[in-house]
């Protein structure tokens, strides 16, 4: 699969703004509606996973599960790994350290 097929969701900061939660759905929504099926969401600047972060990505990864796609996180700080894999998230999402490891496990090389 060509890495390109991607589609990368970047998530800057804790989502507790409406406007911001709202946006970022909508950018979602119409990804899937031209058709993706394969997301990456960058959580590089999270300190906090708050419900509202985490309920984008529980939508995200039902849609691609439904439909056939793939998704992934790429997350940097430890805190914010440590929750995600406490809620169990890493059993049905990859998460990465970084966008060169996900690359690798593509078959990207840089």
């Amino acid at each position: 699969m060509s890495v390109d097929k991607f589609k990368y969701i970047c998530i800057d900061g804790n989502v507790k703004d409406d406007n911001y939660v709202k946006r970022v759905d909508d950018e979602i929504s119409a990804l899937i509606e031209q058709g993706s099926r394969y997301f990456v969401f960058v959580l590089d600047n999270i300190k906090f996973l708050d419900s509202e972060t985490a309920g984008i990505i529980i939508d995200t990864v039902c849609y691609t599960q439904k439909e056939g796609g793939s998704m992934f996180i790429i997350v940097k700080d430890n805190s914010t790994r440590i929750v995600l894999e406490t809620a169990g998230v890493h059993h049905f999402i990859k998460i990465f350290d970084s966008k060169d490891e996900f690359l690798k496990t593509q078959g990207v090389t840089g």
